[in-house]
């Protein structure tokens, strides 16, 4: 899904420049895209703080 639309989520580039944010039910999928699709960076639990798991 997100590999033919990359562009679903929403830019977080103030997290991690160049990274997008997408809300998966319970979870938030952290990725960017790349020349043959997407590159996951972290999938993290809606509870968890990003800020803490990107520095």
């Amino acid at each position: 899904m997100l590999e033919k639309n990359a562009l679903m989520g929403h830019n977080c580039s103030a997290i991690k420049e160049g990274t997008r944010q997408y809300n998966h039910r319970q979870h938030a999928i952290f990725y960017q895209n790349a020349d043959y699709g997407i590159f996951i960076i972290r999938i993290l639990h809606q509870q968890m703080n990003p800020i803490l798991h990107f520095s």
